[in-house]
């Protein structure tokens, strides 16, 4: 009698440990899973942020002009109607 509650509180600390790792696996995938989706959002702003950077500088009024003078310098002088 006394070597079947020592088999069933044998397996009942095992179920329970089990139980206790799984949790703990959950939660340490989740942080994991969390600090990947944090990282692609930083990822993703940052490219945001240097597009717009970029197509301001690209589009300032100053630079405009300078491309057009281009422009104007490089077309051929036959082409214009």
């Amino acid at each position: 009698m006394i070597f079947w509650r020592i088999v069933v509180c044998v397996v009942a600390f095992v179920v329970f440990g089990v139980m206790v790792c799984a949790v703990r696996w959950r939660l340490v995938e989740a942080r994991y899973r969390k600090a990947a989706l944090v990282e692609r959002y930083r990822t993703a702003r940052e490219r945001i942020r240097t597009t717009q950077a970029a197509l301001q500088r690209l589009l300032r009024p100053e630079r405009l002009r300078e491309s057009a003078e281009k422009a104007a310098l490089t077309q051929p002088q036959g082409a214009e109607r």
